[in-house]
């Protein structure tokens, strides 16, 4: 869900400059809009709810 509000952002936003994030300035949307989907993927790891369970 976080991914696509970043991109919403991104396209509502940032997307009238221009398409490239350099040249308009959503490096950061497009960043974080990233790291999401990268998290939807590989999943949280040793930062997740369930791991830090585990440890008890």
């Amino acid at each position: 869900m976080l991914t696509l509000q970043m991109a919403v952002a991104y396209f509502t936003q940032h997307i009238e400059k221009s398409f490239w994030p350099v040249v308009n300035g959503g490096e950061l949307a497009v960043a974080i809009c990233f790291g999401f989907l990268l998290l939807v993927f590989t999943g949280g790891g040793a930062y997740a709810v369930d791991a830090a369970h585990g440890r008890r």
